[in-house]
This record gives C-alpha cells, structure tokens and sequence, in this order.
C-alpha cells in the first residue's frame, strides 16, 4: 500500500515544485529550510504526509518519522487555512494543533503568504494565450468568492 501511495502523491509533488519554480523568491526563501521535514495530519486520511524540504523545491512521502514539526487537524480546518488572507495568523488562531519546530510551521506559513505565480503563464503552454487568460479569469473569480 504505501508504494502504491507514495505513487499517487507523485503528480501532487511535481506539482508543488512547478508553482514553486514560477516564484524564484519564495523558493529561495525555502532553501533556508532545506533538509528539514514536516508531518502533516489530516484526520480524514489514513496516513502521515511528509513534506521534506529542500533548495530546489519539496518532496513529499507517506510517512513523516522523526519530523521537524508537524501539524494536525482536520480538512476543514487545512482548507479554511488555505483561504485565509494572512495565514501565519489563521494558522495561530485556528483548530490545527502545532508540535515540535512551530517557527518552521510559521515560516512555511509566511512563504504561503507570499507566494505568487502566474498561474496563467503556468498554463499557457498546454491552453494557448487566450484560453489560459480565460482560466485565469475563472480563476480569480472563483478564488474571490471563496474569500468571500
């Protein structure tokens, strides 16, 4: 079962690692981190995800042993952390229980603050031009109305 995990969290991992690429400034403010683990526990799902940093990105695993920090909550709780504007705050006042190394959680807290890709420019090579301006436009519509 877990190589068939470790597997299915490929596509999410190279995902990461290509919107971290689009935004060189948060990737090297990451690289301060490098070598250092964070276990993510998510209530709904039956394993440990392991986010390993490093200089050129993350890698991800199903088990997260002898982590740095880690977090624990449930999905609504991550969710409602995504969304949120200031997420070092959110993430403070929120139902997510902290361990460990919690200025590293913090830190990945800020980097999420402010990360910033163009998320049209990501696309565009598999859409074309117009096609990925219309997504983008999607895009920002959907995610205003979930701030909201």
């Amino acid at each position: 079962m877990s190589s068939v995990l470790q597997a299915a969290l490929l596509p999410l991992e190279q995902t990461i690692n290509a919107v971290l690429r689009r935004d060189p400034a948060t990737l090297m403010a990451l690289s301060s981190q490098q070598g250092r683990l964070l276990a993510v526990h998510i209530a709904e799902l039956p394993f440990t995800l392991g986010i390993r940093l490093f200089d050129d990105g993350v890698s991800l695993s199903a088990s997260a042993e002898l982590a740095d920090a880690s977090v624990s909550g449930r999905m609504l709780d991550f969710a409602q952390l995504a969304s949120a504007d200031n997420k070092a705050a959110a993430l403070i006042n929120s139902a997510i229980d902290l361990n460990g190394d919690t200025e590293l959680v913090l830190s990945l807290a800020r980097n999420a603050d402010r990360l910033d890709v163009d998320w049209e420019a990501l696309i565009s090579p598999v859409t074309g031009g117009l096609m990925a301006h219309q997504r983008g436009k999607t895009l920002r519509g959907l995610l205003r109305w979930g701030q909201d």
